[in-house]
């Protein structure tokens, strides 16, 4: 008997700022998703108020997702399985979540590399 692996949700923050939220079965996978080279790509090519969302040299830490961060990626993952995305963005003190019909995704997002 194969045992069940449940999986954790994790968020990513760029220069102390909490960026991504996302599930992987554990911190070791959650920390080779915040350094594998085509997410820094993603995020150096993304921008935030015309800013790279990453500028190459801030730090990058993965860490375990904060409750309010769990229910919100709940709910966005909820919203997906519709055809309903999410823009998340936050401050160094609150996030906020906003549904978007109709997304622009990451050119490279993880859909493709898993």
């Amino acid at each position: 008997m194969t045992p069940t692996l449940f999986h954790s949700i994790f968020t990513i923050e760029i220069g102390g700022k909490p960026t991504v939220t996302f599930e992987a079965k554990g911190l070791r996978e959650a920390n080779e998703i915040c350094n594998a080279p085509w997410l820094k790509e993603d995020f150096a090519s993304a921008r935030s108020n015309g800013a790279p969302l990453w500028d190459g040299k801030a730090q990058l830490r993965a860490r375990m997702g904060y409750a309010d961060e769990i229910a919100t990626f709940g709910d966005a993952s909820k919203d997906a399985q519709q055809g309903c995305y999410w823009s998340i963005s936050s401050n160094w003190t609150t996030m906020t979540a906003q549904r978007i019909p109709n997304p622009v995704l990451f050119p490279n997002s993880v859909e493709k590399r898993r």
